[in-house]
């Protein structure tokens, strides 16, 4: 397997948050952590909030289950342009080859004023009087919902991504000075970075490796790759799959079964005979 590049690919994003920490994450860990449930949380609660501090929309007072509509509609419409912002960005900076982090502020209001004139387009044209928003206010509304956006992304730094185990590791073995050389796993002729494994599954005669950079499908037993991994922190939660530890974002219940949730976004199955040791080993710090 040929060395690893140096030239960053497009969903490899360094973000520079307000609380001045750069976080080196990659689109899909970003995804991640809006998918999850303490995130969605957090919109909905500061959502909540907002509706009910602001009695008012373009100067109409509405009631209060409409501007909480409104503002939950809004937050996910900011949390949709965000996203689609940082990839624009974070493609632009690979195909550079640029590893300047980006600020969160820019990202912020870049999203703001966007969406500022698109919410003045629904409630002016679609929704018509008395909702006809004063354009000139357009500059200060801007300002006023980057600042908002600002102290919403700075209460998620703070609060909410210390909470999330995986994020903390990835940072944590990104900032750890004189890392060692990354384990290899080795099957079929092909070597594999330990660390950019997603997980393991056993296909008949063939394991699925499952990696940053997709999937590959290699003539070989899980058990025997397994024994290669024995010094690596991971764990077999099914008989057919094995994960690493740093891989895995929460357990979570699909159908009344539990299941381990990854950076990726797959889901795991934990069989019902492991699901202490699995408990067990999520927990253990």
């Amino acid at each position: 397997m040929a060395e690893p590049s140096e030239k960053i690919r497009w969903h490899e994003v360094r973000v520079f948050g307000t609380n001045g920490t750069v976080y080196p994450l990659k689109i899909e860990h970003i995804i991640s952590i809006m998918l999850s449930r303490q995130f969605i949380l957090c919109i909905v609660t500061y959502a909540t909030v907002l509706a009910i501090v602001q009695s008012e929309i373009y100067l109409v007072q509405v009631s209060l289950h409409f501007r909480l509509i409104y503002t939950v509609a809004n937050s996910f419409l900011a949390l949709l342009i965000w996203s689609i912002i940082l990839c624009l960005i974070a493609g632009f900076l690979a195909m550079i080859n640029c590893r300047v982090p980006i600020p969160m502020i820019m990202l912020h209001l870049a999203t703001v004023s966007i969406q500022i004139p698109l919410n003045q387009f629904v409630m002016g044209n679609l929704l018509g009087p008395p909702f006809r928003p004063d354009a000139s206010a357009m500059p200060g509304e801007i300002l006023e919902y980057t600042v908002v956006l600002t102290v919403f992304e700075l209460l998620v730094v703070v609060f909410l991504l210390p909470r999330l185990n995986w994020v903390s590791r990835l940072l944590a073995d990104v900032e750890a000075p004189g890392s060692p050389e990354p384990v290899i796993l080795t099957a079929a002729a092909r070597h594999f970075p330990v660390d950019q494994i997603h997980y393991l599954k056993s296909v008949e005669h063939y394991v699925e490796i499952v990696t940053h950079d997709g999937a590959e499908l290699v003539r070989a037993t899980l058990r025997d790759l397994i024994e290669q991994l024995s010094d690596y922190d991971g764990i077999q939660p099914h008989r057919s799959y094995w994960v690493p530890y740093k891989a895995v974002v929460l357990p979570e219940r699909e159908n009344g079964n539990v299941v381990l949730r990854l950076i990726n976004g797959a889901t795991i199955p934990v069989s019902r005979k492991r699901r202490n040791a699995v408990r067990d080993w999520l927990h253990r710090r």
